[in-house]
């Protein structure tokens, strides 16, 4: 009777199973062009459509009308509403664009320099409209 060998037959198991590779014959790996491409396309597709949303001279705010000034100068109230206009906002583009602009930003710019007791800012196609009411001190100072 011929005596079982387990060290063999397990040894030769996992041998005949692949698990060991010569390392001078392994593959390299193929890079996956196809999908790299797609997602460089996908994602060039996308910086094309932002950079037009945000860039086209037809989303942006061109003229401002201002309503209901009565102290403030019309042209340092206009000064200071395109001062805001103008900072850049997302390193590229500038608060003009009218879906970068906001509102309450906008209000917290002008109130820094102007007091108001309404603010209604409105954009509508190209243009701003802004009526304010002022509020107007109850205090008067005299100075010599």
């Amino acid at each position: 009777m011929k005596k079982r060998n387990h060290f063999r037959r397990i040894q030769n198991q996992q041998y005949k199973s692949n698990r060991y590779k010569n390392p001078y014959f392994v593959k390299t790996k193929k890079i996956p062009i196809i999908p790299i491409a797609i997602l460089v396309a996908v994602l060039l597709l996308f910086v094309m459509f932002v950079s037009f949303i945000f860039g086209y001279s037809g989303f942006k705010i061109k003229t401002i009308h201002v309503s209901g000034i009565e102290h403030i100068k019309e042209e340092e109230f206009k000064n200071k509403a395109i001062e805001y206009l103008q900072e850049s906002k997302y390193l590229f583009f500038s608060n003009r664009n009218k879906f970068l602009f906001s509102d309450e930003l906008f209000y917290y710019h002008l109130s820094k320099y102007f007091t108001f007791e309404n603010f209604e800012s409105k954009v509508t196609k190209q243009h701003l409209e802004i009526s304010i009411i002022e509020r107007i001190s109850k205090l008067i100072w005299k100075t010599n």
